[in-house]
Order: C-alpha cells, then structure tokens, then sequence
C-alpha cells in the first residue's frame, strides 16, 4: 500500500503542477497541497473499495485455498500422463427445491433435463494425483440436494466435509485432480453452482439460478431470478424473469452483460472503477450519475439490482 500511496502522489502532483497557473500568474502553494492532497485521497479511497470488493467475492466462494509448495507447482510439467474417473448421479427433488454443485477446481455447466430426474456427471481427471482420492458427496436434505468434490485431508488438518448453502469446508490443498460437472436441470428446480478454478454456466433453464467462481467466467440464460459473482472473468446473463428478491452481478476483473425483460422493475445500484456504464432500457436516474457509479431506477421499480466491476464494464439491454 505504501507503494500505491507514493505512485498516486507523484502522478497528481506531476498532473496538477503542470497544469497549473497561467504563464505570468503566482502559483498558491498551499491550494496545490490541498488539490494533491484530495487526488490522493480519492485515490486511495478508490483502491480500498476496488479491494474489498476483491476480498467479498474470494469469502463469497467459501473455499478455503492452501496453496503452500511454489516447488510443486513448479514441476507439474514432470507429472506422468492425465488419468480420468467419471462419478454419476440421478435423483428427483420437490418443485421449488435446489440442486448445488460445490466444486474447487474445474468448471461447472447445467442445462435443461429432458424429464422430471436430475442428471450429475462429474468428470475427475488428475496428473500427479489420483483422481479416485477425490470423492463426490451427495447429501440430500430438506431443501433439495447437494454434491461436492471433497478432497483428501492431510494429517492434522480439519476434515473437508459437503453441507449446503454456507455450511461445510471444502479444500484442495495440493491436489492437481480437477472435476468437470454436467448437470441436466429439470423445470421448477432452483440451481446453484460454485466453484474456485473454472467457469461457471447455467444455460437454458427456467428457475432462479446462483452461480460463484474465482477464477473464470458465468454464463446464464434462465426465464427466473439469478444472482452471480467471480473475481477473474466477466459476466454474461439474461434473466427473463421479474426479480423475486435483491439480486447481484459482481466481479473484479471482467465486465457485464445483463439482458432484461424490458418489463424488469427494479433500483439499479452500479458502480465501476476502470470502465463505463451503458443501458438501453429507460434508467430514471436518482441524483447524478457519477464518472464510477451510478442509480437508478427500472421499470416501477422493485428489488435491488446491484452490479460492480472494478476493471470493466457495465452494459444492461
């Protein structure tokens, strides 16, 4: 941070000395400190937000990372050739209910199923670890039904356990195995896929959908309510349904694409730090737009659309 500030105050100094008074005019120092003292400020205001933001979405994947051996990592090119190990799963739930995907590395894809069944396959593929030390949890409860990737623990660490929604722990700690899910949705079935590595897309289908990744894009197509977040990639959705609650689109590095019903009555809260905003749809903006936000309203109104980027944009059609 002490590397920023310095940057930050040389380049406003430097851009409000230059452009400072006119030639023959006296220069008043201590109105240039004041003007270079709130650059800065804004500044480093700007950073801190760009940061958290960067923070909430790695604590909203849930997944505690334990990367800890550079040198192993360094000699994966030595590994021995790719082994492969399909794990599936078919099952029904209640209309309403959710199926959730937990992975840590590899991406996870749904699309509509042909019936009234949920279809799982999970392909395991690894270099230097064996892919049958990772196994798929399938824990059904009230709510609906969960499946997570669950890596081996090493000694004297916490067990990895597959719990819904917020609850379990889910580490990879020195594991190459990565798993790549297919899951086939059927209609009034809620779906939410997360994981650390990998892209996430829901394509097709007609409930609410929740997707998190880290590292990778979201893709999502579905006539209901959707709620998306990443850190690295950006994002592209269409939400043919009106919004049932507060929903959020979030990244870090990326932009996003949000498609609407023309319909769509909501408040629109945005921001971003290094890009712009555009919509198509009539925005009755609340108070001015801002140069790194903006809000407004959609529509009637209604829930909260919230939507950030720090480098990227925003375009909503």
């Amino acid at each position: 941070m002490k590397r920023w500030t310095m940057m930050v105050a040389a380049v406003a100094a430097t851009v409000l000395l230059v452009a400072g008074p006119a030639r023959g005019q006296e220069r008043d120092w201590d109105r240039v400190g004041e003007r270079i003292a709130r650059a800065v400020e804004r500044a480093l205001e700007n950073a801190e937000r760009a940061m958290d933001r960067a923070l909430t979405a790695l604590e909203a994947a849930e997944v505690r990372m334990e990367w800890d051996d550079d040198a192993w990592f360094a000699n994966q090119d030595d590994a021995g050739p790719q082994v492969q190990e399909e794990f599936r799963w078919s099952g029904t739930v209640d209309r309403g209910d959710v199926v959730e995907i937990k992975g840590v590395n590899g991406g996870v894809s749904a699309e509509p199923a042909s019936g009234n069944e949920i279809e799982v396959v999970a392909v395991k593929s690894g270099r230097r670890n064996d892919p049958a030390e990772v196994r798929v949890e399938v824990v059904e409860h009230a709510g609906g039904v969960t499946l997570c990737a669950l890596y081996p623990t090493r000694s004297g660490d916490e067990a990895n356990q597959c719990r819904p929604g917020d609850g379990g722990r889910m580490n990879a700690r020195r594991n190459d195995v990565a798993v790549e899910w297919e899951v086939r949705v059927p209609r009034g079935v809620l779906f939410n896929g997360r994981t650390v590595n990998g892209d996430v897309q829901a394509v097709g289908l007609s409930e609410a959908v929740d997707l998190t990744t880290v590292n990778g894009s979201v893709t999502i197509d579905t006539d209901g309510f959707a709620s998306a977040r990443t850190v690295n990639g950006s994002i592209e959705a269409r939400v043919g349904g009106l919004l049932s609650g507060d929903a959020s689109f979030e990244t870090v590095n990326g932009s996003i694409e949000l498609d609407v019903d023309d319909g769509l009555g909501a408040e629109v809260d945005a921001s971003w730090l290094n890009g712009s905003l555009d919509t198509e749809l009539p925005l009755r903006v609340e108070g001015r737009v801002g140069r790194r936000s903006a809000r407004g309203i959609l529509g009637d109104g209604g829930p909260m659309l919230m939507l950030r980027t720090v480098n990227g944009s925003i375009h909503i059609y």
